[in-house]
């Protein structure tokens, strides 16, 4: 879910102009969906499969670089049959998806998933920052991340992740320069303010 352009978003929507100094914010929440598993593509395989990451990892992995063939969270297109996976990182082809694959959800668990799950706890956590005052002023949920899984009781479709400061981007007055969230450890900024940015935060949403 997004407020914000941001990220990898702005890699596959090249002509949204969002930059650090006028961010641009979406006036209906943008919702996307990827999928956990990454697609590894020719020539390390003969045709595009997919793997669960951890495996991926433990074969594409090398010294922190992932094999260029290897796209871990897939974008993932439900708005036709079969679905499509694509490059998260680049401009949308439909005509060469990295991989279709068959649809696990029908198109009312889509809609639901988005109606019932993620919008309501965007909007839940957006409203919850908004209240937050720091000497920058309030903070601004940019987008965030979820996972939804099956429950294994009754098989009914839940939020099945916790949610912690790895989840989401935040942002103390809407300036992406202020940022709290896990891209300054992503950035190589100095562990002791990684570490300080996470302390604050933890304090921060006792408030909530």
């Amino acid at each position: 879910m997004r407020r914000f352009a941001w990220g990898s978003y702005l890699k596959r929507e090249p002509n949204l102009v969002s930059t650090t100094e006028n961010p641009h914010r979406f006036d209906d929440i943008q919702v996307e969906f990827f999928h956990k598993h990454a697609v590894i593509t020719p020539p390390v395989v003969d045709k595009a499969i997919q793997m669960e990451e951890g495996e991926a990892r433990n074969q594409y992995l090398v010294d922190g670089v992932w094999d260029p063939n290897v796209y871990t969270d897939p974008l993932l297109l439900t708005d036709s049959t079969p679905w499509e996976l694509h490059n998260p990182k680049k401009v949308i082809d439909r005509s060469n998806p990295l991989l279709t694959i068959d649809a696990f959800l029908k198109t009312q668990e889509v809609k639901d998933i988005i109606e019932t799950i993620m919008l309501p706890t965007f909007k839940i956590l957006e409203n919850a920052w908004s209240k937050i005052s720091t000497d920058s002023g309030p903070v601004a949920l940019v987008d965030m991340k979820i996972e939804v899984g099956r429950r294994a009781s009754d098989g009914k479709l839940v939020l099945s992740d916790c949610i912690d400061n790895d989840s989401w981007r935040i942002w103390p007055g809407s300036d992406p320069k202020q940022q709290l969230d896990k891209q300054c450890f992503r950035e190589d900024h100095p562990l002791s303010q990684v570490a300080s940015n996470y302390e604050l935060v933890s304090g921060l949403t006792e408030q909530f």
